[in-house]
């Protein structure tokens, strides 16, 4: 025969309040790490358009996986090999003052290993003498290589609505 739990009236109230704070605890702490990880997942946004702005394609095409697909802004065709990324890639990061500009992120951890990133980014370069601006949409797909996040599938593309002085992109970053 068993021994029954007797728990007294007073005892209850600590052992709730007990419970919830060990729950609390828990939810931080997975919450800490999910805020750590969105982080990265921004950083390795910000990690891409520095490489951009370095004006070396090399540094560009070694962030993506050796079989990332990347349907490029300024291009039609679809780049699923290392060699149409990095032609692609000399011919953008070969933009005169070519710099790029977060306007609004989404990041998401799908699991350890896997990671998107959705938003709008604004592109500015220099052609013909004049500066121009390509706002554009923007998402990444990542997975985790050696402690790293690896681009698997980019697609960018200029928005399809034109953006003016009265309907500024917004200027934010969200999770």
């Amino acid at each position: 025969m068993k021994t029954p739990i007797i728990i007294q009236k007073r005892t209850l109230p600590v052992l709730l309040v007990a419970s919830a704070l060990m729950a609390s605890a828990a939810v931080a702490a997975v919450s800490g790490k999910n805020a750590k990880d969105s982080a990265s997942v921004e950083q390795a946004l910000q990690t891409w358009l520095a490489a951009v702005a370095s004006h070396t394609p090399e540094k560009v095409a070694a962030l993506y996986d050796s079989n990332a697909v990347l349907l490029p802004t300024l291009r039609n065709a679809v780049h699923d090999t290392p060699e149409e990324r990095l032609d692609y890639f000399k011919m953008f990061t070969g933009m005169p003052k070519i710099k790029g500009t977060v306007n609004e992120q989404h990041p998401r951890l799908l699991n350890e290993d896997t990671a998107m990133n959705g938003g709008i980014y604004t592109f500015t370069f220099e052609q013909d003498g004049k500066m121009v601006t390509v706002p554009a949409r923007f998402s990444f797909t990542y997975k985790k290589e050696n402690g790293a996040w690896k681009i698997v599938e980019h697609h960018s593309s200029r928005l399809p609505e034109p953006v003016n002085a009265n309907q500024q992109v917004a200027s934010s970053q969200s999770n």
